[in-house]
């Protein structure tokens, strides 16, 4: 497959989603692998300061997530998880769709 042909058949509206997409889950990911305080406590054997609301581990940095964990909000835990895969969601089936209608409509016709 032609690496060109594929960028050029990308239009606008998938360019957007798939940005759109990128920044939720730049948001997303550390949410998600947020730790409350006590949990992280006995998990790390260490403490962490006291106005931290959830601890977020990367490659041994602590770090304090001022969201808390996804418990704490779950509807926009929830509406921050449908922005991530749903562009995708949307792309593909869209995708998928449209190569079926593509296909209906060069397959050769019976007039039997």
């Amino acid at each position: 497959m032609n690496l060109w042909r594929v960028i050029r058949t990308i239009d606008i509206r998938d360019a957007s989603l798939v940005l759109l997409s990128g920044v939720a889950f730049i948001l997303w990911a550390p949410w998600n692998s947020a730790r409350s305080v006590p949990e992280a406590e006995l998990l790390y054997e260490r403490q962490f300061p006291e106005e931290w609301r959830a601890v977020v581990s990367s490659h041994g940095t602590f770090r304090n997530h001022p969201w808390g964990v996804p418990d704490d909000r779950p509807v926009a835990y929830a509406v921050l998880t449908s922005l991530v895969f749903g562009p995708v969601a949307f792309i593909f089936i869209s995708g998928v769709v449209a190569g079926y209608r593509r296909a209906d409509k060069s397959a050769p016709r019976s007039d039997a």
